[in-house]
This record gives C-alpha cells, sequence and structure tokens, in this order.
C-alpha cells in the first residue's frame, strides 16, 4: 500500500490493486489496520533517524496517509 501511495495513488486508490491480491482477501481486518499502524510506526523511526534519506519523509507521508484511511 505504502508504495502504491509513494507513487502517486491516493489511500483510497490505493486499496483497489491491493484488494485483489489473495493475502490481502484473506487478512482480518483488524489485521489489516495493525499492519498499516506498523508501517508508520516503522517510517516515522526511520524518518526521526540521524541525517535520513529524504525519501524517508515520502514513505512517512504515505504510511501516514494509509494508517489514516484504516481508522
Amino acid at each position: 500500500m505504502i508504495w502504491l501511495i509513494t507513487s502517486g495513488h491516493n489511500a483510497e486508490d490505493a486499496k483497489e490493486p491491493a484488494q485483489h491480491h489473495p493475502a490481502w482477501q484473506a487478512a482480518p481486518e483488524p489485521a489489516i489496520d495493525a499492519f498499516s499502524h506498523a508501517q508508520l510506526r516503522l517510517w516515522d523511526s526511520i524518518a526521526r533517524a540521524d541525517d535520513p534519506d529524504e525519501w524517508a519523509y515520502v514513505v512517512l507521508a504515505a504510511a501516514t496517509a494509509w494508517a489514516t484511511q484504516r481508522q
């Protein structure tokens, strides 16, 4: 999801191709919610590291958008 968002999809549109994947279809909604929030925490910690690359902020914004959409 975050890679679809970083490539230009919004969080809602990124859900369309993902929901056709068997793993997505099999995953319980609470598990997807938990994963989106784990991604947010991961990318937040990467963006807060000493001297992070600029793309880390782009991925953090995508993870934030996805976690917000999952709420």
